[in-house]
C-alpha cells in the first residue's frame, strides 16, 4: 500500500493506492497547522504495517518537505519519496530542454491524462495558477503555458486598483455572458473569460499542430468554473496529479 501526496500551494491532496487502485482521497488546507501530521498518521492507522511507500509531488516548498519527513519519522511511516519531472514517464516524452524545470504537478497531470486517454490532449490545471499543456497521441509533450489562476487574477485587481476594491463591495450577479452590470460581476466575468480565451487558444494551437482537435482534461480547484466558462467539452478529473503519482510509483518501484 502506498500513500500518495499532492502538495500544492493551497491544498494538500492525499490518497492510498493498493490493489483496488486509488482510495481514501482527501484534501486539507495547506496552511493548516498539523495538516501534514494528520495525513500521515491517518494513513498509518488505516494501513497498519501495510504502508510500504510515501510518494509525493511537492510544489509547496522546503518547509512542507521538512514537515513531511518529520511526520513520517514520528509515525513510523516510510521515508517520503519526492518525485521530480523526468525526460520520460508513462510513455510521455517531456518537451522541456531541462525536464526538471517543468513543475512536477504539471508533469504528473500530463502523465496521468495520457495514461487515461492515449489521445491528443490539452491538460489544464486550474489552481492557484492556470497551466495548460499539450500532449499528442504518441506521447510527445508539446510544452505549455502558465497564467495566474482565477483567484490570483481577482486578488491582483483588488490589491492594485483601490477604486475597483471600493466599487466591488456589492453586487456580483451576471447574465451568463461577458457583460456585467456591476463592478464585482465585471471583475469575475473578466477573469473567467480571460482564462477561457487562453484555453480556447491552446486548443486551437494544438489542433493546428496535429490536425486533430484535442480532448480537454481538467483538474484543480477552479476546474469546473473554467469548464463552464469555456463551453467546451472537457473531462474533469479532481485527482489527476495523484493518478500521475501512481503511474510514477509503479514504473519506478
Amino acid at each position: 500500500m502506498m500513500l500518495l501526496i499532492d502538495a500544492g500551494n493551497t491544498r494538500i491532496k492525499s490518497a492510498l493506492h493498493g490493489a483496488d487502485g486509488i482510495t481514501n482521497i482527501s484534501a486539507a488546507d495547506a496552511q493548516h497547522e498539523g495538516a501534514v501530521r494528520t495525513i500521515v498518521e491517518a494513513a498509518v492507522a488505516q494501513t497498519g504495517r501495510g504502508l510500504a511507500r510515501v510518494v509525493v509531488a511537492n510544489v509547496a516548498g522546503e518547509s512542507f518537505a521538512r514537515s513531511l519527513i518529520e511526520a513520517c519519522r514520528a509515525s513510523g511511516a516510510p521515508e517520503p519519496e519526492f518525485v521530480g519531472s523526468t525526460r520520460q514517464l508513462g510513455g510521455v516524452t517531456n518537451a522541456y530542454a531541462d525536464p526538471a524545470q517543468l513543475g512536477v504537478d504539471r508533469w504528473m497531470a500530463i502523465v496521468a491524462a495520457f495514461a487515461m486517454h492515449r489521445a491528443d490532449l490539452c491538460v489544464i490545471d486550474a489552481g492557484s495558477a492556470l497551466t495548460i499543456d499539450g500532449v499528442d497521441r504518441n506521447g510527445r509533450h508539446h510544452g505549455g503555458c502558465i497564467a495566474p489562476g482565477l483567484d490570483m487574477m481577482r486578488s491582483a485587481l483588488l490589491r492594485e486598483t483601490s477604486d475597483l476594491a471600493h466599487l466591488s463591495r456589492d453586487g456580483g450577479e451576471t447574465n451568463g455572458d461577458c457583460f456585467a452590470t456591476d463592478t464585482r460581476a465585471a471583475i469575475a466575468s473578466g477573469c473567467r473569460n480571460a482564462v477561457a480565451g487562453l484555453v480556447r487558444q491552446a486548443v486551437d494551437d494544438m489542433a493546428a499542430r496535429n490536425g486533430v482537435r484535442p480532448s480537454i482534461v481538467m483538474t484543480g480547484g477552479n476546474a469546473l468554473a473554467v469548464k463552464s466558462t469555456t463551453r467546451l467539452p472537457a473531462t474533469h478529473v479532481p485527482d489527476l496529479v495523484l493518478r500521475g503519482l501512481a503511474v510514477a510509483a509503479l514504473e519506478n518501484p
